[in-house]
C-alpha cells in the first residue's frame, strides 16, 4: 500500500507514473508499479518518509466516514428535539425523513436512519435524560429549593410536578426536574391509598434519593397550600415552607367576592353564555358597538377556578356596558326570552354597575401584585414588602364614591357601602390569615435588595442566621456576619458596574467575586449565603406554567402518551430554552449518547404509548 501511495501519475504524459518518494519514473503498467514497489531502493525511501506528512487514504476515507456519522447523529438530535420543542407528533418524522432524503441529495440525509420510535428514544434517552441527569449533579452539589403541585391531564392521569429552584451559572432559575405518575399501574396499592400527602411525599422523596441527592441541600418547599400538599405527614422539618403567593390571593379574592350580590357574578357568565356559541348574536351585537362607538371587542369568558381572571371580564362588560344594554334590551323585546331578559334586567340595574365599577378599581390591587410573584425572576426580597403595601393600602382605603348620577334609595345606597365594606374586610382578614406578617425571614430578607438598600438598623445579622440554620450547616455563621459587617461599612464604595445591577441575584454573585489584595474573595461566605436565601421560593407558578405545557403536548390526538415520555419532551424543550432556542441548539456534546445500548436500554415503543384511556 505504502508503494503505491508513493506512485502518482504525471500530467500531461500518457501512459508515464511517477514515485514521488524515489523521485523516479517509469510506465504506468501494473506489474512495473509492483515491481518498483518491491525495489530495495523504493523500501528505503519510504522509510524515511514520516507518516504524519504522507496519510494513507484509507485513513482519509475513515475520517471522512466518521464525520458523515456524527454529523448524522447531530442532525437527528436535532430533528428530534425540534420535535420535541414545537409539540409536533413523533409520526411525523417518518414522512419528514422520507421527504428530505427524496429532495435532498446529501450524504449526511440520505445516511440517516430516524423514525418514530428512534426519535422517541432520542428524547427519552439522550436530550431529556442527559438534561435530567445535569440538573441532578447540581442539586448534588448545591442548595436548592422544592416546589411540587399535581393534577390530572386530559388522558385521567394523576401526575405531580417537581419544580427546583437553584443557582445556575450568573442567576437563580427554576427548572423541572421530573413529571411523575402518582399511581403505579404494577401497585394496586398506591391506588387504594389515594393521593394523600404521604403518597405525594413518597412520590417526591424517591426521585431526591433515586438521583443520590443529600437531603440536607433541601432548604425551601413551596406548594399550592392546600391540605395535601402542607398536611402534618410529610418530614420537611427545618426548612422553609411557603404556600403559593399566588395561589393565596387567588383563594383571597374567591373569598371576598362571596361578599358582593351573586348576580354580578352571574351576568358576567349569562353574557358570554348567550353570545359563545351563536355567530349571528356577535355579528348583531357589532352593530350595537358601532352606534355605541365603543370598540368592537369580543366578550371574555370567566374562569371557573381564576378568580383573578374576572378582572379582564370586568373591564370588558364596563367597557361595552351602554352597546350591551341597548343590545339586550333589544333582545328581549324581540325574542322575549327568559335569558335576555335576566341580562336586560341586570345591565339596567345602576347597583350591579357600581358593583362592577367597584370591581374594576379594587381588582387591579391584587391581580398587579400576583402577576408579579409569578415571575420567574428573584423577587423573594420584594415578597414582605409588597404584601405589607397592599394590605396596609387596603385597610386605609374608603369605598369609592361612583352615587352622584345613580339615583339610588338610601337602603340600596347603604347596603352597597356595606357589601363593598364587607368585601374589603373580608380581603383583609383572608391575606392577614394566609401570609405571616411575623416571619422573620421574610421580613428581613428586604435587606439584600439593591433597591432598598442597608437598613441602619440591621447592624446584625444573627437573628436571620439563626432562622435559617439550614442554609448554613457548612458554613461559620461568625463569618457570615463579619463579612456582612464589613460590607455594610464599604458598600457605597463598590465598583459602579454592581452599584448599576438591579438584578439581586447577579447582584450577589458579581459582589462575591469582589477580591482582597491577597487574592482572597472579601464576600465569599456573605454572598454564598444570600444566594442561597435567594433559592427559596415564593410561589409554585412555575408548576402551573409546566401543567399548561402538558396540556399542549398531551393533546386530544396525542393523549396515548405516557407521563415519563412528556416528562422528557419538557427537559428537552428545557435544554433547548437555555441554548437560546433550536436555531442556536447544538447537539455535538450529545453525539457520544447516540449508541444502540443507550438508545434502546428499556423499551420505547412501549413507553411512548399506553393503553387507551376510558373516556376519550
Amino acid at each position: 500500500m505504502e508503494a503505491e501511495l508513493a506512485l502518482s501519475v504525471g500530467s500531461g504524459v500518457p501512459h508515464k507514473a511517477r514515485c514521488t518518494s524515489c523521485k523516479t519514473e517509469f510506465k504506468a503498467e501494473t506489474t512495473v508499479i509492483k515491481n518498483h514497489s518491491r525495489s530495495i531502493k523504493h523500501i528505503r525511501s519510504v522509510s524515511t518518509i514520516n507518516d504524519c506528512t504522507q496519510p494513507k487514504i484509507s485513513s482519509a476515507f475513515e475520517n471522512s466516514c466518521s464525520n458523515v456519522q456524527e454529523r448524522t447523529k447531530s442532525f437527528e438530535i436535532w430533528l428530534a428535539t425540534f420535535l420535541a420543542e414545537h409539540n409536533v407528533a413523533f409520526n411525523s418524522i417518518d414522512d419528514l425523513v422520507a421527504g428530505l432524503k427524496l429532495h435532498l441529495n446529501d450524504s449526511v440525509v440520505q445516511s440517516m436512519k430516524l423514525g418514530r420510535t428512534k426519535a422517541t428514544a432520542i428524547i427519552n434517552n439522550v436530550v431529556g435524560k442527559v438534561h435530567k441527569v445535569e440538573i441532578e449533579e447540581d442539586l448534588r452539589n448545591g442548595k436548592f429549593s422544592l416546589l411540587i403541585d399535581e393534577s390530572t391531564d386530559r388522558g385521567t392521569i394523576k401526575s405531580v410536578c417537581i419544580c427546583v429552584r437553584y443557582n445556575v451559572g450568573h442567576s437563580v432559575k427554576t427548572k423541572l426536574l421530573s413529571l411523575v405518575d402518582i399511581f403505579d399501574k404494577n401497585d394496586f396499592d398506591s391506588a387504594n391509598e389515594g393521593a394523600t400527602a404521604q403518597r405525594l411525599y413518597d412520590c417526591v422523596m424517591k426521585v431526591i434519593k433515586d438521583a443520590n441527592i443529600n437531603e440536607k441541600n433541601l432548604i425551601g418547599f413551596a406548594s399550592d397550600g392546600c391540605n395535601t400538599m402542607m398536611g402534618v405527614n410529610n418530614s420537611f422539618s427545618r426548612i422553609m415552607i411557603l404556600k403559593c403567593i399566588c395561589h393565596s390571593l387567588h383563594i383571597c379574592a374567591s373569598k371576598a367576592c362571596e361578599e358582593l350580590p351573586r348576580m354580578c357574578e352571574d351576568l358576567a357568565r349569562d353574557v358570554y353564555a348567550y353570545f359563545k356559541n351563536s355567530s349571528k348574536r356577535q355579528c348583531q351585537f357589532i352593530e350595537f358597538q358601532i352606534f355605541c362607538d365603543a370598540k368592537v371587542h369580543r366578550i371574555l369568558r370567566p374562569s371557573q377556578t381564576r378568580w383573578l381572571s374576572l378582572l379582564s371580564v370586568v373591564n370588558r362588560i364596563v367597557e361595552q356596558w351602554d352597546a350591551l344594554k341597548l343590545f339586550f334590551n333589544s333582545q328581549w323585546h324581540e325574542h322575549k326570552t327568559l335569558a335576555s331578559e335576566h341580562i336586560s334586567i341586570a345591565l339596567n340595574n345602576p347597583l350591579i354597575k357600581l358593583y362592577y365599577l367597584f370591581l374594576q378599581w379594587v381588582l387591579p390591587k391584587i391581580v398587579q401584585l400576583n402577576e408579579l410573584f409569578q415571575s420567574e425572576k428573584v423577587i423573594i426580597t420584594d415578597l414582605y414588602t409588597n404584601m405589607k403595601r397592599m394590605y396596609v393600602d387596603l385597610l386605609r382605603i374608603g369605598v369609592m364614591q361612583y352615587m352622584s348620577n345613580a339615583n339610588l334609595s338610601k337602603e340600596a345606597t347603604s347596603d352597597f357601602f356595606e357589601r363593598c365594606r364587607r368585601f374589603l374586610i373580608c380581603l383583609c382578614g383572608e391575606i392577614k390569615r394566609r401570609f405571616d406578617f411575623n416571619d422573620k425571614i421574610l421580613s428581613n430578607i428586604s435587606i439584600f435588595n439593591p433597591k432598598y438598600g442597608q437598613s441602619a438598623n440591621s447592624v446584625s445579622l444573627f437573628s436571620l442566621l439563626k432562622e435559617t440554620v439550614r442554609l448554613t450547616d457548612d458554613m461559620d455563621i461568625q463569618v457570615i456576619d463579619d463579612e456582612y459587617r464589613m460590607f455594610n461599612r464599604d458598600k457605597n464604595d463598590l465598583p459602579d458596574y454592581i452599584k448599576s445591577i438591579c438584578e439581586v441575584d447577579t447582584y450577589w454573585i458579581e459582589v462575591g467575586k469582589l477580591q482582597n489584595f491577597d487574592q482572597s474573595f472579601r464576600y465569599k461566605n456573605l454572598s454564598t449565603y444570600v444566594l442561597r436565601l435567594l433559592v427559596l421560593p415564593h410561589s409554585n407558578a412555575a408548576c402551573e406554567r409546566v401543567f399548561s405545557k402538558v396540556n399542549l403536548v398531551k393533546t386530544d390526538i396525542r393523549n396515548k402518551l405516557k407521563t415519563n415520555t412528556i416528562s422528557n419532551i419538557l427537559l428537552a424543550s428545557q435544554k433547548v430554552k437555555d441554548m437560546g432556542g433550536c436555531h442556536r441548539f447544538k447537539p455535538d456534546d450529545l453525539i457520544s449518547y447516540m449508541t444502540k445500548d443507550n438508545l434502546y436500554n428499556n423499551n420505547n415503543s412501549e413507553e411512548m404509548i399506553d393503553v387507551a384511556p376510558f373516556f376519550e
